[in-house]
């Protein structure tokens, strides 16, 4: 069957061989098979599938920003919810969609399970699709015209691409020119001298304006994968290295730095406000180059 549930996870498959499963909690896409039966997606050992995550708070609105723009004091009082509260409650499988090429399944959450005072009159749905050689994820956050408040939000998508050897990696399509903030240095402003981004050491930049049409390639010198998006624009290139199994990255193992390539893109730069009547969807497609 294209698509299976137990009490925890969905798995959706294709008669190809791809394959992905999603945990309910947080809407985690945990595994991604392609056709050829490989993995494209890390998975630490140490990854909680259930919760509690502790948090790890990133990205909450400045006073300053608050003051200019009064909706976002919601947005500061849930900081401490850490890289957000969507990641950290149970989703309920809604809807699914089927062809003899695709499968998509359908999540919303509950709003009564909002953080206190975010606005419960936004309502977010979640769409993961598989083709055989793509995993497209979707979400979209809608402020119905008679809710009566304005919300704010950030967005990025937390993508960990399974790799041979992380000191191969190289990840292409940054332009030159390209401005970013690098968080190794307290948000130190740069601007990028071009060619592609390597994996081999403690990175943490935040590129704004930097998603195109084609994307950004990770190649590890064995397998590509291309991240592209219609609406994100900005992207967090990370991968902590030698920092796996300390601290706040003490839910991976040490040396996991090596596993992976994080390529993040994301809504980040700046707060989207919804007003009443307004939606945003911040999608991302991961797709096997050949």
């Amino acid at each position: 069957m294209p698509v299976q549930r137990d009490q925890k996870t969905v798995t959706i498959s294709l008669p190809s061989g791809a394959r992905a499963t999603i945990h309910l909690f947080g809407a985690h896409v945990t595994s991604w098979l392609t056709p050829d039966g490989k993995e494209r997606l890390y998975l630490s050992s140490k990854s909680t599938l259930e919760g509690p995550f502790a948090p790890n708070v990133f990205g909450g609105p400045t006073p300053d920003e608050v003051s200019a723009e009064p909706v976002l004091e919601a947005n500061q009082a849930i900081a401490k919810e850490g890289h957000a509260f969507v990641r950290t409650r149970v989703w309920e499988l809604i809807d699914t969609s089927e062809t003899s090429d695709q499968v998509s399944v359908i999540f919303a959450l509950d709003p009564s399970t909002y953080p206190e005072p975010y606005p419960k009159a936004i309502r977010l749905t979640y769409v993961v699709t598989l083709t055989p050689e793509s995993l497209t994820t979707s979400l979209k956050a809608q402020n119905p015209s008679n809710s009566g408040v304005a919300a704010g939000m950030k967005l990025f998508y937390h993508n960990y691409m399974k790799v041979s050897d992380g000191q191969k990696v190289q990840v292409k399509g940054l332009k030159e020119g390209t401005k970013f903030k690098d968080t190794q240095k307290g948000g130190e402003v740069g601007s990028w001298e071009g060619g592609s981004i390597g994996m081999g050491e403690k990175l943490g930049k935040i590129f704004s304006n930097a998603v195109t049409p084609d994307g950004f390639v990770t190649d590890d010198g064995s397998d590509s994968i291309r991240v592209t998006s219609s609406s994100l624009r900005d992207c967090f290139m990370w991968n902590p290295q030698d920092n796996c199994g300390k601290s706040a990255w003490a839910d991976m193992e040490p040396g996991d730095g090596n596993k992976f390539a994080g390529v993040h893109p994301g809504a980040l730069d700046k707060w989207t406000i919804l007003s009443p009547g307004e939606e945003f969807v911040g999608d991302q497609t991961l797709t096997l180059v050949h």
